[in-house]
């Protein structure tokens, strides 16, 4: 009996994915999205994973995690780098059915990429996009394509599910107005600019925000406002 050693392989790297996330999942309330950012680019040797904003037209980052630096909650792309991460992901992105462009590239068989990304999906749309990058390729196969489409639907579907009560004190005018703007993944030097006020009280409006919902990160911050209705 002949064994595919690579066939195997294969779905093992898919199985540690899904072991990745799912952990991370489960250990949410304690380590946020750093502790899923984290193991899902050690699964792939990635060298850095970055959660983008699906709401700005042309893509912004939320928030980046690299192997040996803390998780990054400032989008330090340009105008142009976020326009060519954007045209990259068009050709990229696994699952997003419906779209144009079903990119049946990623489903062609094993191979390497230096991009790859998927969309987190819920029942009302693409909430965020995850991608992560190396220099040295990540690797793809039907399995792990799959299992990355699943995925992106595991933890959209566990943002909708979770409990979501809010404090009492709400969100002021103004602590709304700062956190549409995070959701389209500016950053706090380029919200403070947009409302004319200075980094640091944009700064002291992010961690308020994050106080009363609750929220460790930028990317719950979103998803548990879209989720309350206080945000589109």
């Amino acid at each position: 009996m002949v064994t595919d050693v690579t066939g195997l392989r294969q779905i093992e790297h898919a199985l540690e994915v899904r072991q990745a996330v799912t952990s991370a999942l489960a250990e949410w309330h304690i380590l946020g999205l750093e502790g899923l950012l984290g193991p899902l680019g050690s699964a792939f040797a990635a060298d850095a994973v970055t959660v983008w904003a699906s709401r700005h037209p042309n893509l912004r980052a939320l928030a980046t995690w690299k192997p040996s630096d803390a998780l990054a909650f400032e989008s330090t792309a340009n105008a142009s780098d976020v326009v060519a991460t954007a045209s990259r992901l068009g050709l990229a992105v696994v699952g997003c059915a419906g779209e144009a462009d079903p990119r049946p590239a990623l489903h062609a068989g094993a191979g390497l990429r230096k991009e790859l990304a998927f969309p987190i999906l819920t029942l009302k749309g693409v909430l965020a996009v995850v991608e992560l990058r190396s220099a040295s390729g990540l690797p793809i196969s039907d399995t792990l394509a799959r299992v990355l489409e699943s995925v992106g639907r595991e933890v959209g579907a566990f943002f909708t599910v979770r409990p979501c009560v809010l404090d009492a004190a709400g969100l002021s005018p103004r602590e709304l107005e700062v956190l549409e703007l995070v959701a389209e993944g500016l950053s706090a030097a380029e919200i403070a600019a947009r409302l004319v006020l200075s980094r640091e009280t944009i700064r002291t409006h992010i961690r308020n925000i994050h106080a009363k919902l609750g929220v460790s990160d930028r990317v719950s911050a979103v998803v548990k406002a879209m989720r309350a209705g206080l945000i589109r």
